[in-house]
């Protein structure tokens, strides 16, 4: 599999229409939700022409009077604007209580059903960036045989831990603060409120100041070999993780997933050689502009990959 000096450069850096392209996916959202725009924030319109118009971090005034600031557009128009949100629902005959919902991605899981497509029903699942557990849940709830809920950040990972047992799915569940990929251990920043940002891919996390914890990084190997699993299927979002996952597993440990459904961060093409190689059918959509300045490299290329055999 390729470098990751070269993953991480993938279709974005090179790309000299970049900015127009992100522009234009940054106006396209928020015309499409002026509508929300018009009950959220406090000035709709002179909000909406920040967000179009200046670089970010952007903060923005709410009706309600909280205050958000954040570097993802698509934030500001959902529970991730809103800080100790709750998110409820009735899902599958059972009441769904999920805290600290504003770093998950719960409407879309539970209400865009954007894992759907995994087929879960008595399989093992491995959640990779299993973040406050949402996803970790719905598999659950969907007929999982075990879903093994893999959260590098310790904090993230009590929250998706107190999910877990509000909902009564601790037979179900079990939440693993470990990280995937390159094996090793990673920096952590104690107390870090992570909404799904914190990247370990690259080394980049060894590089955090101030008191920090260290957590162990696995290869895929070791923890399809520790958990016993000979088939399973994975969900992967770990912001840039995925290409060491892949590039440091064995096509043992690769083949012991029939489907995976993730997203990419910094291009398909490396995922796509991987899997092809293996005999996978590979499909991923078109990659989309993202810029991060909080992020190294802040330049994104992101989409939904899925390999299936």
């Amino acid at each position: 599999m390729d470098s990751l000096d070269n993953i991480i450069y993938v279709e974005s850096l090179d790309d000299p229409l970049f900015w127009v392209k992100y522009r234009l996916r940054v106006v396209k959202l928020v015309i499409g939700n002026f509508g929300r725009a018009r009950y959220l924030f406090k000035n709709p319109l002179l909000s909406t022409l920040k967000l179009i118009l200046t670089n970010p971090p952007w903060t923005i005034e709410y009706r309600d009077g909280h205050a958000f600031t954040g570097t993802d557009p698509w934030k500001f128009y959902d529970l991730r604007s809103r800080p100790y949100a709750e998110f409820v629902i009735n899902y599958n005959g059972r009441r769904i209580r999920l805290i600290h919902a504003e770093r998950g991605e719960v409407e879309e899981v539970f209400i865009g059903g954007s894992y759907s497509w995994l087929p879960v029903k008595d399989r093992v699942v491995l959640d990779v960036g299993a973040n406050i557990c949402d996803s970790s849940i719905f598999f659950a709830l969907n007929g999982a045989a075990h879903v093994y809920a893999i959260e590098v950040v310790p904090s993230t990972a009590e929250i998706c831990r107190e999910n877990v047992e509000i909902n009564g799915l601790t037979d179900k569940v079990t939440v693993l603060n470990i990280g995937l990929g390159r094996p090793g251990k990673v920096k952590i920043p104690k107390n870090l409120i992570a909404g799904g940002e914190f990247q370990i891919y690259g080394g980049y996390a060894n590089n955090v100041s101030g008191d920090y914890v260290y957590v162990d990084v696995k290869s895929l190997d070791q923890v399809v070999d520790e958990l016993g699993i000979r088939s399973a299927v994975m969900k992967i979002d770990c912001e840039g993780c995925e290409y060491e996952v892949f590039n440091y597993a064995s096509p043992d440990a690769i083949l012991r997933l029939t489907h995976i459904i993730g997203e990419y961060h910094y291009g398909p093409l490396p995922l796509k050689r991987r899997f092809e190689s293996l005999g996978y059918v590979f499909e991923a959509t078109k990659p989309l502009p993202y810029y991060d300045p909080s992020r190294i490299p802040f330049y994104f290329a992101t989409g939904i990959f899925k390999a299936y055999r």
